[in-house]
């Protein structure tokens, strides 16, 4: 069209001060219900593209870019905390090119390597099977990646809209039978959960290998002997338990059991547990839940010597450590750490143990 107004495409990025309006972005500009997603991924973009009349930071030379190709169209998206008065403010900067291809830009040609080495999601050796959205939903925290399946979420733990200050993330479901995702709006990273997807239904401790990275655990038990320095390699599918170092959660009195969970910090290494070294883990197990508060696991781990209050220097430790916690948390923690173990363990001769710094 000989009249067509061409937009400048440094004039095309939307800034957005809430997740909120991130998200109102997605379901409004972009429409996101009922495209299909094929790709994503982060980039290094020089700081120049993104800003043609000047860096604003100039000690920054290149930034962390999220991109999405979204039908026929390119999402990208980067996070720019700026400083106002003597704090800084949350700012998202988003842009969406609906023909990426037809775009001449620097910037989108910048991506483009990134975009062709990317997995084509719905790309199989059956053929292609398009994720396409058939409906999204607003998520208050990251439960739907851990936890339990999106689409098996009561309605009143989902947000009635995206304009809600609780906003985090969005819950994606595809048409295609078994596959959801996750994306997490502030960290900007979409994770595609297949049918394989591993929820932990727990609220402690994760199940999925994809997550055993230091931003979402620092322990890691993996069924079996392993050698390998980390616990997993690309696409391993392990059974495993994962949880977050935590001194303000049941698990912290999973760390203290009587089994040698601590490491040295200067060797960290992977550490394989044969099956009888278990038994003393799982003996302790066994006395937390047969107990209904702490006062009553005091009284049993002093018995016989009720009358000297002897106790073991590591329940004692343990004990004052955590008799803050909520007990009846505590013992459905330590229940569903315990049945883990004893299942790996009838099928495996031991379980090694990773730490994550």
């Amino acid at each position: 069209m000989k009249n067509a107004i061409i937009v400048p495409f440094h004039q095309r990025w939307r800034e957005c001060l809430s997740l909120s309006e991130m998200a109102q972005f997605l379901m409004e500009e972009v429409a996101l219900v009922g495209r299909q997603i094929k790709s994503h991924g982060k980039c290094l973009i020089e700081t120049a593209l993104l800003h043609p009349k000047g860096n604003p930071a100039s000690n920054v030379t290149e930034r962390e870019v999220f991109w999405m190709v979204i039908d026929e169209g390119l999402l990208l998206a980067y996070i720019d905390w700026v400083k106002r008065d003597q704090d800084y403010q949350f700012r998202a900067l988003m842009c969406w090119i609906p023909k990426y291809k037809e775009e001449n830009s620097p910037l989108v040609e910048s991506c483009l390597k990134s975009i062709t080495q990317a997995r084509q999601w719905g790309v199989t050796e059956q053929g292609e099977n398009p994720l396409v959205v058939e409906s999204v939903l607003f998520l208050p925290s990251s439960a739907n990646l851990t936890v339990i399946p999106v689409q098996l979420t009561p309605k009143k733990y989902l947000l009635d809209s995206l304009q809600s200050d609780r906003l985090v993330g969005l819950g994606i479901v595809f048409t295609e039978e078994g596959y959801t995702a996750y994306f997490d709006l502030k960290e900007l990273l979409l994770y595609i959960q297949d049918p394989n997807w591993k929820y932990s239904w727990s609220a402690h401790f994760y199940r999925e290998p994809t997550l055993g990275t230091p931003e979402f655990v620092n322990y890691v038990l993996v069924a079996g002997e392993d050698k390998n320095s980390e616990p997993f390699s690309r696409g391993e599918r392990r059974e495993c338990i994962m949880w977050k170092r935590d001194h303000d959660s049941p698990v912290r009195v999973i760390q203290m059991l009587p089994m040698d969970f601590h490491y040295h910090p200067y060797y960290i290494v992977p550490r394989y547990f044969p099956k009888k070294e278990w038994e003393l883990a799982i003996e302790g197990c066994k006395v937390i839940l047969q107990q209904d508060n702490w006062e009553q696991l005091f009284e049993a781990l002093c018995k016989p010597n009720y009358g000297e209050c002897k106790i073991d220097k590591t329940w004692m430790y343990l004990i004052n450590a955590c008799y803050k916690l909520d007990y009846i948390w505590v013992k459905e923690t330590v229940n569903y750490f315990a049945n883990w173990v004893e299942g790996v363990l009838e099928k495996e001769e031991g379980i090694t143990s990773h730490f994550i710094e």
